[in-house]
């Protein structure tokens, strides 16, 4: 019994002065100063919400928010406050800088420039738990902004580990004396975050979906972007191929075509300058001068695109059933009428086989015939022979193809550095290149032969992952080939590629390089536990951008009425929503309740007690708490003080405890019991003078 007492009495929830929230000269919560530990967590969550925007804003931001931080953790080690004068002049340096740099204050990047430089300065000149406070709430909207550059599930697991420090941080501002230790307040915090989970993922699944975002966002001028461009030059698609990014994934309805046929169609470039091909305005070209005739068997597919700053949508060659919100050009390639900042998903339609008629319009046969005056002369030269040799426009196109495929050209994607005339040194000089070479050497002799052609950008191939059933689709797998506009045929896609290296377009870049340190190391054979490890990872991003991101109306619509609710509507949404909360709520209730049945026998223990005392002569006050009762009664009853502080001790100990002991109950229990206390005159007089 004497080691229970003193182990009560020098435990932290049960010695010190009573709670701030129980006493009635408690000072405001927003005038309390803060202690230099509460400070440098603070500052760690500050960081920890900054760490994944610092890639995206200028670097000089970046260096002055993290000199600010450490600013303010030096002065809380030093004991010194800072000047408000200079933190007015760092926030407007901050913000003049911001708007120089975007020349705006809205857009994604240039708001969450201004949002990040707002926390910082708030937790700069924070000095009470209320300053501390209003940082937690920027800090949270500093999480949200996150998902506005990436929504992956890395992003996902680390917003959550934010909002659980988050939440935390707010937990260590308010927490009062007798306070636990902080790893129970971060066992308690992550126990909030889990429960509110599944009230989340129902708002989720049930609450009505709209196209497109709940919210405009002004597109950034500064937004980068990947992959494929308008334009290119000799070595832009080999060092694009390099990249083991994903581009996009495939998801067929059917059996996949052959892997020749997996041509994914891009940019289609007309002007040459001798150096850089450059695709033509789609105002160029008047509309419906070449009709589309298709053959075979359609393949049905749905295509997640990955985000990528353009309008570029890499459907397969050729598509004829496209979604609305999306165009078909007169020159066969799809784009989104919005740049493709998201993940996106696509349900299309395409012809492997087909064939296009009519006749070639003036103005485009002029663009497909142009070419610089004075450069590449020697391949001019070249073009001018084979078609001097050959019989008709096919012929033309068999011997130059012959021409690849008899000299010694070497398929690499460390190609030389070329000169002014670039497609002369490439044919009769270096003879080493990547697709970009032979697809451009190719048009252009084709051009000095007087047979009308083009480049055609995007990607070929892909590889499937078994994990998900779909066709991945890197930036390894970027390709350009060529079109030759033949009389009867219409435009027909030649690929000098396979006359120089067959295996590229059989069975993938992978198979065609004789040297594997050029390739990405994931898609290197030779590393196949990384390789199967990466098709593993994909396929769960896969699963989360079909799920997750691609989650829309016509998904919610489905998965509705699979649930049993019939028709989908917003009345039955809205029932299906309310009626999944209250039954989570129910739920999470089942716990406390089960146990409120233990706090309740403590309740009575402690009831006993009071009642006790209340015949006494000293009933309890309704507002008033255990410990300033106990203040009151020892002075009333001053004989019974140490078993009054006891009881009063056990019951605090024992009510606001994780884990209540079950010896600590019996004893409040014997103690509450055994409690006599002796009607005293005057008590109730005594008492209300002594309060």
């Amino acid at each position: 019994m004497t080691s229970l007492v003193n182990a009560l009495r020098s435990s932290t929830v049960l010695r010190g002065p009573a709670p701030a929230a129980l006493s009635r000269r408690a000072p405001l919560v927003q005038a309390q100063r803060l202690s230099s530990s509460v400070l440098y967590g603070c500052g760690a969550s500050v960081i920890l919400m900054l760490a994944p925007q610092m890639t995206r804003t200028p670097a000089w931001e970046s260096a002055i928010l993290m000199l600010a931080i450490v600013w303010k953790l030096f002065s809380v080690w030093r004991r010194t406050t800072l000047p408000r004068w200079g933190l007015s002049v760092l926030a407007l340096l901050l913000a003049s800088g911001i708007f120089a740099t975007f020349g705006t204050f809205v857009g994604r990047t240039a708001g969450s420039a201004l949002l990040m430089a707002m926390l910082v300065m708030k937790y700069v000149e924070t000095r009470s738990v209320r300053d501390a406070t209003i940082v937690v709430y920027l800090a949270y909207f500093v999480i949200v902004t996150n998902f506005l550059f990436n929504q992956s599930v890395v992003m996902f697991a680390y917003m959550l580990v934010s909002v659980w420090v988050c939440t935390l941080t707010l937990m260590n501002l308010h927490t009062r004396a007798p306070s636990p230790s902080i790893m129970s307040r971060a066992r308690w915090t992550l126990r909030c975050v889990l429960e509110a989970l599944p009230i989340a993922l129902v708002l989720f699944v049930l609450f009505p979906r709209i196209s497109g975002p709940l919210w405009g966002i002004p597109e950034d001028r500064h937004s980068a972007t990947t992959g494929l461009s308008d334009s290119m030059s000799p070595g832009m698609i080999s060092s694009l191929s390099r990249s083991a990014r994903v581009a996009f994934r495939v998801k067929f309805s059917d059996n996949p075509p052959d892997y020749e046929s997996l041509y994914w169609r891009g940019p289609v470039l007309w002007h040459y300058d001798g150096i850089t091909w450059i695709a033509a305005r789609h105002a160029d070209f008047p509309r419906d001068s070449v009709r589309l005739g298709v053959a075979g068997q359609p393949v049905d597919y749905t295509l997640t695109m990955q985000p990528h700053g353009r309008r570029w949508v890499f459907a397969l060659d050729v598509p004829t059933r496209i979604p609305s919100g999306t165009q078909l050009t007169q020159d066969l390639q799809m784009l989104d009428s919005d740049p493709v900042l998201g993940v996106k998903r696509y349900s299309l339609t395409s012809y492997p086989s087909y064939q296009t008629s009519g006749e070639l319009g003036k103005f485009e046969r002029v663009a497909a015939l142009q070419l610089p005056p004075g450069q590449n002369p020697a391949t001019r030269a070249l073009g001018t022979r084979i078609a001097e040799e050959a019989s008709s426009p096919a012929q033309i196109v068999t011997d130059t193809l012959a021409y690849f495929r008899e000299r010694p050209f070497v398929y690499t994607l460390s190609p030389p550095l070329l000169g002014e005339d670039p497609m002369d040194e490439f044919l009769f000089s270096s003879r080493r290149g990547f697709c970009e070479h032979f697809a451009s050497a190719f048009v252009v002799l084709m051009r000095a032969a007087g047979v009308p052609a083009r480049v055609v950008t995007g990607y070929m191939g892909g590889e499937m992952n078994a994990l998900g059933s779909y066709l991945l689709v890197r930036q390894s797998d970027a390709h350009a080939w060529a079109e030759v506009w033949l009389s009867g045929r219409g435009w027909v896609r030649v690929d000098p590629t396979a006359a120089v290296a067959p295996t590229r377009i059989a069975s993938g870049i992978e198979q065609a390089l004789n040297d594997l340190d050029e390739l990405p190391l994931l898609i290197r054979p030779d590393a196949r536990y990384l390789r199967n490890a990466a098709l593993l990872w994909d396929s769960l991003n896969n699963r989360w951008n079909n799920w997750v991101l691609g989650y829309g109306p016509e998904i919610q619509k489905r998965l509705f009425g699979g649930m049993g609710f019939g028709k989908y509507t917003a009345a039955k949404a809205a029932a299906a929503l309310v009626l999944g909360i209250a039954c989570l709520l129910a739920i999470i209730s089942i716990a406390p309740l089960l146990k409120s049945r233990e706090r309740n026998r403590i309740l009575r223990a402690y009831r006993i007690y009071c009642r006790k005392l209340a015949i006494a002569g000293l009933p309890r006050r309704p507002h008033e708490g255990p410990l300033d009762y106990a203040q009151r009664a020892r002075e009333v009853f001053p004989s019974h003080a140490e078993q009054i502080d006891l009881i009063t001790k056990l019951f605090v100990g024992l009510f606001y405890a994780d884990k209540p002991q079950e010896q600590w109950q019996t004893q409040l229990s014997t103690h509450a019991r055994s409690l006599r206390v002796r009607k005293k005159r005057g008590a109730r007089a005594e008492a209300k003078a002594a309060s």
